[in-house]
């Protein structure tokens, strides 16, 4: 009779373990509801659930059956959060969303609100500090003559661009110019070129009188 007054004694408990660990839930779907978190984060608070479940059933493995694996310990964990969850977890759930929505409220317009308004303000003041100190910035260029300087170096640097000789390719040019320019005074050269212009200069010459 003792022993079944313990197992039960040990099922029951384990059927609190198991209410315990829902309630543990609650708070991560409390916390989900409040601030919505991504994936990541979910699946972060699920990891973190299932260590903290595994770790209350183990030290109540320990306290109640010496560390021996029982089965009506793990069905007594499942009927205690199945049934808070059907009846308290719904209670708490039901009572902690409208609250949820209230405190969501009252930050947003009492914090939330202010703060962008103190961010646009803030935003507004650097825009305005930066174009007044890029009108300032203009004013002292003009009086130092910063201006007309970068305008003196910039057509300094265009008359030099336009100053340089470029000059043209080709293999025949110095050639042609030297026998253009030195075939009269160099007598027996002979070359396309220099018979061109002595042909030429043939032609040009007067005829003689008889």
């Amino acid at each position: 009779m003792e022993f079944a007054w313990q197992q039960t004694a040990i099922f029951l408990w384990s059927m609190a373990v198991g209410a315990g660990i829902m309630m543990c839930y609650d708070v991560f779907r409390i916390l989900r509801a409040a601030f919505q978190p991504n994936d990541v984060c979910i699946f972060i608070e699920d990891v973190i659930f299932f260590v903290i479940a595994g770790l209350a059933t183990w030290f109540y493995l320990l306290e109640s059956c010496h560390g021996e694996l029982r089965g009506f310990v793990m069905v007594g964990e499942g009927i205690g959060g199945l049934l808070y969850f059907l009846t308290v977890g719904r209670a708490v759930m039901g009572v902690a969303r409208p609250l949820i929505r209230f405190f969501q409220g009252v930050i947003e317009r009492l914090i939330l609100r202010p703060a962008r308004w103190m961010w646009k303000v803030f935003q507004g003041l650097l825009q305005g500090l930066a174009r007044m100190g890029k009108r300032l910035l203009r004013v002292l260029a003009k009086i130092f003559g910063v201006d007309r300087a970068k305008k003196v170096l910039q057509n300094r640097k265009k008359i030099k661009e336009n100053t340089k000789i470029h000059l043209p390719e080709g293999r025949n040019l110095l050639y042609n110019l030297y026998v253009i320019c030195f075939s009269r005074f160099r007598p027996g050269t002979s070359s396309h070129k220099g018979n061109q212009t002595q042909e030429v200069e043939k032609n040009e010459e007067p005829p003689k009188n008889p």
